[in-house]
């Protein structure tokens, strides 16, 4: 089985995978030859900086180096056993190197030496909410709540007291600050995030989104067509019905009164009157929808299963399909105006148009895990977290990476899940036997 595929030139490629494969092409892909990998470890990325310049890891820690364009592959141990599933270089140097635990190493000598970036956390991060361009939260799994103060390059952790995961974040304003989850979670914050409290609802289902329309007027989804609504702040929640019993993944409010959510089977519902009366908008729609965001109170994006992307100009009454050649799941999206809008998704898939979606760029990231959640706050400022606990974060043309700690699919949806960790897997609590980095001498080269 393959894993992953570098082009070196238009006609040239190596591909890795299972049991130490390594494959080269010569004639874009038409025909291919085995080479010999000295290894039997299986491998899930494989980079070039250059023509002659590339890099593979994969299980065991194993990140194998070339210097002659895939010829010759000699091994390189990073001093532990992590399972490495993507690998980055920025020049012949440079490079980083991402486990499946949320373990990130950087090489400064071109791989012969490796240096650990993280601290130890390693949930799966479902979702990401930035204040301005330097507060920003991140939630997942196991009760996770991380807060920067420093645009994403360090991050610390906020007790919540709770191990449920947490599926979605949202900040009213500098201080209000409001968490969902699975098992009825529902948390809220009145200092900025510094500390959480537990708010009891009716509600035992997976909470999955949460959207505030003013201070006082918010709305949480979740599975079987959950739908609470406050009005006053969040000291009492009520159910609202939806008529349905889909997954509602995201919901999204342009003012008090007009709302959309979005979930399983391309459901879409809108309402005009603050969520007493919810009408289905009929797609013919079948793929599950996992994020949605309005940049204005008419123009709006959904995305979902396959590749799917849509966009509304009316405020959710009729939705369009936009083409982006992807076919694989995304599952989040974000916006910094009318036409500027960022999507992430599986196999670390980051997208970008700057046209409301008649075109689409794919973004530069070092890593192939999914990718859960995104926030965009236009221009090259934008960050992105997913599985294993990876923040990847975007400010110039070759990304720089801080991941400190770990939106996770639905588990018994009847659809595809977004995150969930493989069965029978351990948290990684410590790496020490890697040393930790210290910053590099170079600093164009800095991570």
């Amino acid at each position: 089985m393959l894993t992953d595929v570098a082009f070196i030139s238009s006609k040239r490629a190596v591909a890795v995978g299972y049991g130490g494969t390594i494959l080269q092409t010569d004639d874009g892909g038409a025909t291919w030859i085995s080479l010999n990998s000295l290894i039997t470890t299986d491998l899930f990325s494989v980079f070039f900086s250059d023509e002659t310049h590339g890099w593979a890891a994969g299980d065991s820690g194993v990140v194998l180096t070339t210097g002659d364009g895939g010829k010759i592959w000699l091994p390189v141990n990073v001093r532990t056993s992590p399972r490495l599933v993507t690998v980055y270089f920025a020049d012949e140097v440079t490079g980083w190197a991402a486990g499946s635990d949320g373990l990130l190493v950087r090489s400064d000598d071109g791989g012969l030496s490796w240096r650990r970036l993280t601290e130890g956390g390693r949930e799966d991060l479902a979702h990401i909410f930035f204040l301005d361009n330097s507060r920003g939260w991140a939630v997942g799994s196991r009760g996770k709540i991380l807060f920067t103060s420093s645009g994403g390059r360090n991050w610390t952790v906020r007790p919540c007291g709770t191990t449920a995961r947490l599926n979605s974040i949202i900040f009213v304003d500098e201080k209000e600050g409001w968490v969902v989850g699975d098992k009825g979670t529902v948390l809220h914050s009145a200092n900025g995030g510094v500390t959480w409290e537990p708010i009891k609802i009716d509600a035992t289902e997976e909470l999955l989104g949460v959207d505030f329309a003013t201070r006082e007027r918010g709305w949480i989804v979740g599975a079987r067509g959950t739908i609470l609504h406050t009005e006053d702040a969040g000291q009492t929640w009520r159910f609202q019905t939806g008529n349905t019993f889909s997954w509602l993944e995201d919901v999204h409010f342009t003012d008090e009164k007009h709302g959309v959510a979005i979930g399983s089977s391309g459901t879409i519902l809108r309402t005009e009157d603050g969520g007493q009366k919810w009408q289905r908008v009929d797609r013919n729609l079948k793929e599950w929808l996992y994020a949605l965001t309005f940049a204005d109170a008419l123009r709006g994006y959904a995305v979902g299963e396959k590749g799917v992307i849509l966009r509304t100009d009316d405020g959710g009454s009729t939705w369009k399909d936009l083409e982006s050649d992807v076919a694989s799941n995304l599952f989040a999206v974000a916006v910094a105006g009318r036409d500027d809008v960022v999507i992430t998704g599986d196999q670390g898939r980051i997208l970008r148009s700057k046209d409301a979606g008649v075109t689409w760029e794919v973004q530069p990231t070092i890593t192939s895990s999914p990718l859960f959640s995104v926030a965009y706050r236009g221009g090259m400022n934008f960050w992105v977290a997913g599985r294993g606990g990876a923040i990847l974060k975007r400010n110039e043309p070759i990304a720089t990476v801080r991941i400190s700690a770990s939106k996770l699919p639905p588990m018994l949806r009847g659809g595809p899940p977004k995150l969930r960790p493989a069965a029978g897997q351990n948290a990684i609590t410590d790496d020490g036997d890697i040393p930790r980095a210290s910053p590099p001498n170079k600093k164009s080269a800095r991570p």
